[in-house]
């Protein structure tokens, strides 16, 4: 397996349910199927993609932050 298939496994392993069906929806947005090359050229379909992956992005970011919280206040009580 490449590394960056491993890191994208590591972060599909902590998402829950609603953020898996976002990145989904990026992944088959983003994968290759004939006749989608014009899809890239439409200025909606490109605004639909930046703000699902800015609201992943966010949502990942607030999961990560939330978790460093956790761990440095139990990180005492080993």
């Amino acid at each position: 397996m490449r590394a960056i298939d491993r890191e994208l496994q590591d972060y599909v392993n902590i998402l829950n349910e609603e953020q898996k069906k976002t990145v989904l929806k990026v992944a088959k947005a983003l994968a290759p199927d004939s006749g989608n090359e014009e899809d890239w050229e439409d200025e909606n379909f490109i605004a639909q993609i930046d703000e699902q992956c800015n609201r992943y992005h966010r949502t990942a970011s607030a999961s990560t932050s939330r978790d460093e919280r956790r761990d440095a206040l139990t990180a005492g009580r080993n």
